[in-house]
């Protein structure tokens, strides 16, 4: 299932203000920003690379689509750790859930998403499970 469908599907905030005043919209509301960096370095394409090979299988996105993403993204650095620091965390719950299947991992990728830019309590005020538990659900945000 393509990334873009994940995040259909849940909420994500997004600042309106630079009082980082946040408000959760669907996803579908989202418009790509301009192009921030024509380039990215040797070493970051490196990382997406390799951020590239560990999400893929959950988020079905192509390497260009990431990379345009990326490059899309005004803070390249902070954004590019955050979807390492997602990654970390989705690789943590997968194993200490065990036994989950694509679309449990899917949705947990997506409550990580989630988490990235809010605060658990309201993660939860805006997460509706459809495979995983509320209490999977609690032991993800955990491990932020």
């Amino acid at each position: 299932m393509p990334f873009k469908k994940i995040l259909k599907r849940l909420f994500t905030s997004k600042r309106t203000s630079e009082k980082s005043e946040v408000r959760w919209v669907s996803a579908a509301e989202l418009i790509p920003g301009p192009i921030q960096h024509e380039r990215l370095t040797e070493e970051q394409m490196m990382r997406v690379q390799r951020l590239h090979t560990r999400v893929t299988p959950i988020d079905g996105m192509s390497l260009q689509e990431r990379i345009d993403s990326l490059k899309r993204d005004f803070h390249l650095e902070r954004e590019l750790s955050l979807m390492e620091k997602i990654a970390d965390v989705c690789e943590q719950a997968f194993r200490e859930l065990e036994s989950l299947t694509l679309e449990q991992r899917r949705e947990i990728y997506g409550l990580a998403i989630m988490m990235s830019s809010s605060t658990a309590t309201e993660v939860l005020k805006h997460f509706t499970p459809r495979t995983i538990t509320i209490d999977q659900a609690k032991h993800v945000l955990g491990l932020f």
